[in-house]
């Protein structure tokens, strides 16, 4: 694992002791604006359950351009990446049916 990587991985970890996430065994998650601040937090947390908590979740990360290497080091096992934009219809009419959705896109550059 990448140093940048490892160091949002460690970091993400802290989360995982204040919350119950049981909930999330075996369910699948859909993270949009996963390569982000946010959605790459989502991503490591997904991570350090499956590593440290043994909370087994498919990830299905959107992504709107190619993920870097440190990031792709992050995702958890049973992961899947689509790369479009959730504003575009045929990408929105190609995504499989999921529990959970995380939405964590967005307009980095309001100004």
């Amino acid at each position: 694992m990448q140093k940048l990587a490892k160091m949002i991985y460690d970091d993400a970890f802290k989360n995982l002791n204040n919350l119950d996430f049981s909930k999330l065994q075996n369910k699948t998650i859909l993270i949009t604006g996963a390569t982000g601040l946010i959605g790459t937090y989502f991503i490591a947390s997904l991570k350090n359950l499956s590593d440290k908590k043994n909370i087994k979740t498919k990830v299905i990360a959107i992504a709107h351009s190619e993920p870097s290497q440190y990031w792709k080091d992050l995702l958890p096992e049973g992961y899947r990446i689509i790369k479009g934009d959730i504003s575009d219809v045929d990408i929105l009419k190609k995504l499989p049916k999921v529990d959970y959705i995380i939405h964590a896109a967005g307009y980095g550059q309001p100004g």
